[in-house]
């Protein structure tokens, strides 16, 4: 990126991805906070225990090197490690990291223990929850 856009969008820089795709993670996450996300759309499969946030699936791998509550994946429905990572891994993808590991314990409890323990779609008004949430905490 040149030193242009980085004065024109002074926002954090969130990169899911460890090594493959950054340019693409981080044009990613400049348009996403520059559009607000309001509504998300969750599905989930119960059997093979795989999530889609809008579409796009999620992989539990991708954000344990972050914060590593257990091997067993996603999981929801409870409390329990399976939620916490299915939410660290939604917020990742909607949140800069250091907002992310703020919130998700709150997401999963509000949220995610919330979901049927079956297969699920769902929207939620994630744009809500976090002004919410961010009033909650003060207006950070």
């Amino acid at each position: 990126m040149s030193s242009k856009i980085w004065k024109f969008w002074p926002i954090a820089i969130h990169v899911p991805y460890m090594r493959k795709g950054r340019e693409r993670a981080r044009k990613g996450f400049a348009k996403r906070a520059m559009m607000g996300i309001k509504m998300i759309n969750l599905k989930g499969d119960w059997h093979t225990r795989q999530v889609w946030v809008n579409g796009k699936e999620l992989l539990p791998t991708k954000n344990q090197w972050i914060e590593n509550h257990g091997t067993d994946g996603f999981n929801w429905g409870y409390d329990g490690s399976g939620p916490a990572q299915l939410s660290l891994a939604i917020l990742l993808e909607l949140l800069p990291k250091k907002e992310a590991l703020e919130h998700y314990q709150a997401f999963k409890w509000e949220v995610i223990t919330r979901l049927p323990t079956r297969s699920f779609r769902a929207n939620i008004d994630f744009d809500r929850w976090l002004k919410k949430r961010r009033a909650a905490m003060g207006g950070v």
